[in-house]
């Protein structure tokens, strides 16, 4: 190409040196997808570029594929000559790229494309029961040996399903009530055992609730079991327990704490609420008449109350030394006295 400057005189030439086998090396290792057909044409029609080398500057695409690219991507269908073209316009130069797919080629790959998705589809719901019928299994086996380690029975008596499951889901869980019940309640007396006493009172204690603590301790227990016998013992103990019980009347709770010894909780009352309820049950436990010749039953008390950050421990140690003060001022009284 000539150049010329502003006053049309020849100042000289430019070229261009293109390696156009380098061009279509790329177009020709160019990858069409469904097996489609690659061409370039200008705005009026002409093949610029195409796979085939004989279609340029000889051919035209259809006018209908230049009017059907309106977008600057997109597709349309060619019914006229059966083929499905995907399209992409550029600017500089006016150019648009064509891919046409014939019609049946696509509908077939799109067939066994679907064959394929069926194919998948069975395969996952085969693996699905398959799956299934090994989980059904093994969780029968597991409710089974579930069942076995409750029951303590022969896995091959067992009922396979989940009623006699839950059915000896229910009876354990009624030996473990019992078994609670036992290790909170005292044999001999029917009251509260140790055990109970110290959740009941540390309960209190972690809570904040104020209570009065009243350790009671029979008098000459010793010499009781020794000249009546240990029978005539331990029907004192379920006695003077049974008359706490009545005494309290179900609102304060009753302990045995070890022994021939009691302990009471008293919440919700004042000092002298519960000095009087357990002088109550004192006095009433001493003005009973045994058949035993000569047997005369009678108890020491020693209260302490709650508060001021006391520990259990220390709640019970105040308890025990007022108990200790009780039986040194002679025994059958309570400690502190009422003021």
């Amino acid at each position: 190409m000539n150049l010329f400057d502003k006053h049309s005189e020849f100042i000289g030439n430019i070229a261009f040196d293109l390696n156009f086998i380098a061009i279509s090396n790329n177009l020709q290792g160019l990858i069409v997808p469904y097996n489609g057909r690659f061409k370039v044409a200008a705005m009026d029609g002409s093949v610029i570029m195409s796979s085939n080398t004989k279609d340029i500057f000889t051919r035209t695409v259809p006018a209908s594929w230049i009017s059907e690219a309106k977008d600057s991507t997109g597709y349309f269908r060619d019914e006229i000559n059966k083929k499905i073209v995907f399209y992409q316009t550029y600017q500089n130069p006016d150019w648009i790229a064509f891919t046409s797919v014939d019609m049946k080629e696509y509908n077939k790959l799109l067939n066994d494309s679907y064959i394929v998705l069926v194919y998948v589809i069975l395969a996952c719901i085969f693996c699905y029961f398959i799956m299934a019928l090994i989980c059904r299994t093994y969780f029968k086996q597991w409710i089974d040996t579930l069942y076995k380690n409750i029951n303590g029975d022969d896995a091959n008596d067992l009922p396979h399903n989940f009623a006699g499951l839950c059915q000896g889901l229910a009876k354990k869980n009624e030996t473990l009530k019992e078994a609670v019940q036992a290790a909170s309640t005292d044999t001999l007396t029917k009251i509260g055992s140790r055990r109970r006493f110290e959740e009941d009172s540390l309960n209190l204690v972690r809570s904040n609730t104020p209570f009065h603590l009243a350790m009671i301790d029979l008098d000459n227990f010793k010499k009781i079991n020794d000249t009546y016998g240990h029978p005539t013992g331990d029907f004192v103990l379920q006695h003077v327990s049974k008359v706490g019980l009545e005494r309290l009347g179900g609102t304060h709770s009753i302990y045995r704490f070890g022994g021939e010894e009691l302990v009471a909780i008293f919440c919700g009352i004042t000092f002298a609420e519960c000095y009087e309820i357990v002088d109550s049950w004192r006095y009433t436990v001493s003005r009973r008449k045994w058949r035993e010749q000569n047997l005369t039953v009678t108890f020491s008390c020693g209260i302490a109350s709650s508060g001021d950050g006391k520990k259990l421990d220390e709640i019970i140690a105040s308890a025990d030394k007022s108990l200790y003060e009780a039986k040194e001022s002679g025994k059958n009284c309570i400690y502190p006295p009422l003021s």
